[in-house]
Order: structure tokens, then sequence, then C-alpha cells
């Protein structure tokens, strides 16, 4: 059975579930892996179409970041239909 093609609510419902119980900060990896999802389709739903309601920033330890590891905010909560 072919994937489907373009944007999928359930997708979507799953990744702000998962921002929504981890309000502080979550990684873009541990996102993908609670998801069951790959790192690439979660960042594509986040940058695509959870823009505005999520904060993307690199991980900064001690003053320094640390590798291409990003941390995700929820700015605000907007129910996903």
């Amino acid at each position: 059975m072919p994937r489907k093609k373009g944007f999928d609510r359930e997708k979507a419902r799953k990744i702000q579930k998962i921002l929504m119980h981890n309000h502080q900060g979550i990684w873009l990896r541990e996102i993908a892996r609670l998801a069951g999802m790959p790192v690439s389709t979660v960042f594509l739903y986040l940058k695509a179409h959870m823009a505005e309601d999520v904060s993307i920033e690199p991980l900064v330890v001690a003053g320094r970041q640390v590798g291409r590891m990003k941390i995700v905010k929820l700015k605000r909560f907007r129910l996903i239909r």
C-alpha cells in the first residue's frame, strides 16, 4: 500500500500531544522516537505545518552549542483538527 501523500492530521496530533506533555522543551530526536516517525518527518511537520506554534532552538550547554541537537518548545496551544 503506497504512503499517504500530504498533511496527515494524526501525525500532527501525535507531535502536538508530545509537546504538550513536555512544555519545558524536548529534543527533536526524542519527539521522533516517541511518535514512531522519522526525524525528517517530524522536522517537516514542525517547520511547515506547526511553525507558528513551536520554537526550535539549538541545544546550548555552558554557552556552547551541542552538535546539531535541537530543542523544541510549544509556544502556544492550537487544536489541530
